[in-house]
């Protein structure tokens, strides 16, 4: 085990790709946007996508395969990279 990471995940993941669609809130303006679910877990997700995505946002999204089901979500963390965001999301 490398003693330099330690993962302190409530919660075990699983790794799934699904689209996603966003909806940003808290701006004033409601934006749309499409993205990609990289693993989920009962608490969290983590996505890419080209939509500005940043710590303490609050958005909405849904899977394109899944549109009923919406998961609110806080915006924990994420890193611009090559012109995509990542983010880990937190459900609320």
């Amino acid at each position: 085990m490398n003693s330099f990471f330690v993962d302190k995940r409530r919660h075990p993941r699983e790794k799934r790709t699904a689209v996603l669609e966003f909806l940003k809130l808290g701006d004033g303006v409601r934006v749309i946007a499409l993205g990609i679910c990289l693993n989920k877990s009962h608490s969290g997700s983590l996505v890419n996508s080209d939509f500005v995505i940043y710590p303490g946002q609050v958005i909405i999204f849904r899977e394109k395969e899944r549109p009923e089901e919406l998961k609110f979500c806080t915006v924990a963390w994420s890193r611009k990279l090559d012109g995509l965001y990542t983010a880990g999301l937190k459900f609320i």
